[in-house]
C-alpha cells in the first residue's frame, strides 16, 4: 500500500511542480488524522485514546484514573475520518473518469 501511495504523491508533487519531493512515513498519515479529527471537534481525550498515547501524557493525573477507553466515541471520529478519506478518493475516480 505504502508503495502505491508514494507513488501517488510524488505524481501530484510532479504535477504541482513541487520543487522538494521528499517521502513521508506513515506517522505522516497519523498526524494529519489526528489534525483533521480535532478540527472536526473531536475531544482531546477521545483522540488521545485513539493515538493510543500513555496514561499522563496528555491530560495527567485524570488520565492515570480514569481507565475508560472510549470505545464508541473512538469509533464515530475514525468512522467519520473514514468517510472523509473515501470522499476523497471518490472525487479522483470521478476526475480519473
Amino acid at each position: 500500500m505504502k508503495r502505491c501511495l508514494d507513488a501517488e504523491i510524488l505524481k501530484h508533487k510532479r504535477a504541482a511542480r513541487t520543487a522538494h519531493a521528499a517521502g513521508y512515513t506513515m506517522h505522516d498519515f497519523r498526524r494529519t488524522a489526528a489534525t483533521w479529527l480535532a478540527q472536526d471537534g473531536v475531544p482531546p481525550h477521545v483522540l488521545s485514546a485513539i493515538l493510543n498515547h500513555s496514561a499522563g501524557s496528555t491530560m495527567g493525573v485524570t488520565q492515570i484514573y480514569n481507565r475508560f477507553k472510549y470505545g464508541p466515541e473512538r469509533r464515530t471520529a475514525l468512522e467519520k475520518w473514514a468517510g472523509y478519506v473515501e470522499g476523497i478518493s471518490k472525487q479522483k475516480q470521478r476526475r480519473a473518469s
